[in-house]
């Protein structure tokens, strides 16, 4: 799985997460409304949590949610440090979020890593299998 597909993949899992979490219709972080209870506050977590995971640039985020520039991302992440730091239930919903997500993500990972080592098995037996066949075809043209 190539790195931008890896991001794409963890932007989809903490989007799904928090559109569950926050009770949001599908693409409800990416929806235009400003409605803090609604929206807001999804998004701010978002944001922050893809950033934390994705490593994608601020402006690859912007886009992600169909934003035109970062400036929206940052100011979203300027209020959620200030959030946290001052509302405790905010930060009480926001650790209990990331808990979930980082369980998803391990999962993922191990589900990846179950299937890129299927994938290493299959190529290793395709390979002992080829040089099988190129062993028996010498055995042939020395008899």
């Amino acid at each position: 799985m190539k790195v931008y597909e890896k991001q794409l993949r963890i932007l989809k899992i903490i989007e799904d997460n928090i559109e569950m979490f926050f009770d949001l219709e599908s693409g409800g972080v990416k929806t235009k409304s400003r409605k803090r209870d609604k929206v807001v506050v999804p998004r701010q977590f978002y944001f922050r949590l893809a950033k934390e995971y994705s490593g994608m640039s601020l402006l690859s985020l912007a886009s992600s949610v169909g934003l035109e520039n970062h400036a929206t991302v940052i100011n979203a992440l300027k209020r959620f440090e200030s959030y946290y730091k001052t509302d405790r239930y905010y930060r009480e919903e926001f650790d209990e979020i990331h808990r979930i997500i980082q369980l998803e993500l391990i999962k993922e990972n191990l589900d990846l890593e179950q299937i890129l080592h299927n994938e290493f098995v299959k190529t290793v037996n395709k390979k002992i299998k080829d040089l099988q066949g190129i062993l028996e075809n010498r055995e042939k043209l020395i008899k």
